[in-house]
């Protein structure tokens, strides 16, 4: 999910919008590391097919990859979207929610 056209698995400007707990609007790239389940390949393949940017679509959507960053990252406030630690840290929560 990034700001830059034609990048990741959309043709527009897909960056992360979000709202800190103390109300500013920030915009962030976000970098959404997958994998696959070896049992579920096959189903894959048969109903995704073997393009990787489909995959990456449907990865997408079905993880709500999108709303859990978000979620994640709307409960800093301002000052710690800009201290890394705390960036990380959430970052450390989303993927144990996954």
């Amino acid at each position: 999910m990034t700001a830059a056209n034609k990048s990741g698995d959309r043709s527009t400007r897909d960056d992360l919008q979000f709202k800190t707990t103390d109300g500013n609007d920030i915009s962030m790239d976000v970098t959404v590391v997958w994998t696959l389940d070896p049992k579920l390949i096959p189903s894959i393949l048969q109903s995704v097919g073997t393009s990787n940017r489909r995959g990456e679509g449907e990865a997408r959507a079905a993880h709500g990859a999108h709303a859990r960053a978000r979620d994640v990252l709307n409960e800093l406030d301002s000052e710690a979207v800009y201290n890394s630690d705390k960036r990380f840290q959430k970052a450390r929560q989303g993927r144990a929610s996954c």
